[in-house]
């Protein structure tokens, strides 16, 4: 069973790092950031068997797993959190006695969380994700219930209850540690990009008040530098926050 065990976990750790090398090699060059990936892949797996030690069916369903896919894909790329999602969640099913219904529901759930972000611009906005994830988490528990044979429904209602609070809790864990991970890694998320450009921000603000032209000039620098970061495909985010602060 080890042997076998270790040949599927290098199995799924060699699919990961082959599509990083393949498509996303860049992510080899910064070591921070495959110590981020390390960390977040080693505190899912370590709360799953923690959790799967207790022997309780709910708890099955209180994995974070979605917290993985939400931190890597704010801090890292949507198409690396899916993947290490998936990963994760086979070996999910793998550490909860082989159970494939486990597995499943967390693909579901961190595939979701991903889509969330899509679209997401400030951190408030990720309450509402939560609250989406919770409701796909409660939908895909009841599904997967009916579909393994589960005809218990007070039963299968209360699985569902908690898978949906995992969505919640999931979301709530990433957002109070997104600003630690930020700052542990050396990392600058969108959101914290978007924050900067506010106008609000007390920085601008003062600039306006105190160098009113050279406000206004960071203001059109800024655009003429998104532009020709969009032209180039570089982050044009960061060009325009950047072009904001440069006579700072």
């Amino acid at each position: 069973i080890f042997v076998s065990l270790s040949l599927f976990t290098l199995f799924l750790i060699g699919i990961g790092v082959f599509y990083i090398y393949r498509f996303k090699r860049e992510i080899l060059r910064q070591e921070n950031y495959l110590y981020l990936l390390a960390l977040v892949a080693l505190v899912v797996l370590a709360t799953a068997k923690i959790l799967s030690l207790l022997d309780v069916l709910w708890l099955r369903y209180m994995i974070p797993l979605s917290f993985a896919g939400i931190i890597l894909t704010i801090l890292l790329d949507a198409q690396i959190a899916w993947v290490v999602t998936t990963l994760l969640s086979l070996m999910v099913g793998v550490v909860v006695d082989y159970d494939l219904s486990p597995a499943i529901f967390y693909f579901i759930s961190g595939t979701i969380s991903i889509y969330c972000l899509s679209n997401i611009t400030q951190r408030r906005e990720m309450i509402r994700m939560g609250l989406i994830l919770a409701g796909v988490n409660f939908g895909a528990v009841v599904t997967l219930g009916l579909l393994f044979g589960d005809r218990n429904l007070l039963n299968l209602l209360g699985l569902a209850f908690v898978g949906g609070f995992n969505g919640i809790f999931s979301t709530a864990l990433a957002m109070g540690f997104l600003p630690f991970l930020e700052q542990l890694f050396k990392l600058t998320s969108d959101l914290s990009l978007l924050e900067l450009a506010n106008p609000n921000q007390p920085l601008l603000k003062r600039l306006l008040i105190e160098a009113p032209g050279t406000y206004h000039h960071s203001i059109i620098v800024g655009n003429l530098a998104e532009a020709a970061a969009d032209a180039i495909g570089a982050d044009s985010l960061l060009a325009r926050v950047g072009s904001y602060y440069h006579d700072i």
